[in-house]
């Protein structure tokens, strides 16, 4: 069997921003909301994924879980008195991952801080007969701390296989008021 080698083509960005006096002071004012997008291609199809939440601007934070629950079996007991055996499962979670902060700056900038995952089995959940059995699951994880001017995306990641699978992840933030 051809072993797969995953090649990385991108980096995150990480820039901060200074703090500044209107930081902490809002003037009795809200802070306005901030559209957080993520997308995620995946595949050799390059079929496209997008997650939208909406966040105060104000360090609050954010969540996004997509996905599914897969079961992992863990162990297996034969059970001799009744002819069959027993198999104990524990449950992942596969798909996205996010948990994010958004901050508004003067200037429309918008300073985002949080972890994505992005996560999928590399290989069928089942066997040639059709039994489950425990996947090898392939991670994509990263920690950023970004400023971006409103509206402008961030490609966190750009990964290939030489088997033409591919994964993107781009993150985007836009203030809505």
């Amino acid at each position: 069997m051809a072993r797969k080698i995953w090649i990385a083509i991108g980096l995150c960005a990480a820039l901060m921003l200074p703090a500044v006096a209107s930081d902490t002071d809002t003037g009795g004012s809200l802070p306005p909301n901030v559209q957080l997008t993520i997308t995620v291609r995946e595949g050799s199809d390059n079929a496209e994924k997008t997650y939208r939440v909406v966040a105060k601007g104000d360090d609050s934070r954010a969540r996004v879980l997509a996905g599914r629950r897969v079961p992992i079996p863990t162990h297996t007991s034969d059970a001799e008195r009744d002819g069959g055996s027993t198999t104990a499962y524990s449950y992942q979670n596969l798909g996205l991952m996010a948990d994010l902060r958004a901050k508004v700056h003067p200037g429309n900038r918008v300073a985002l801080r949080g972890e994505i995952e992005v996560s999928w089995p590399k290989e069928s959940l089942r066997d040639k007969t059709g039994a489950s059995r425990a996947p090898t699951i392939a991670a994509f994880q990263q920690s950023f701390s970004v400023v971006l001017d409103d509206g402008s995306p961030l490609e966190l990641a750009a990964v290939a296989s030489p088997d033409g699978g591919a994964l993107a992840v781009r993150l985007q933030a836009d203030i809505l008021d």
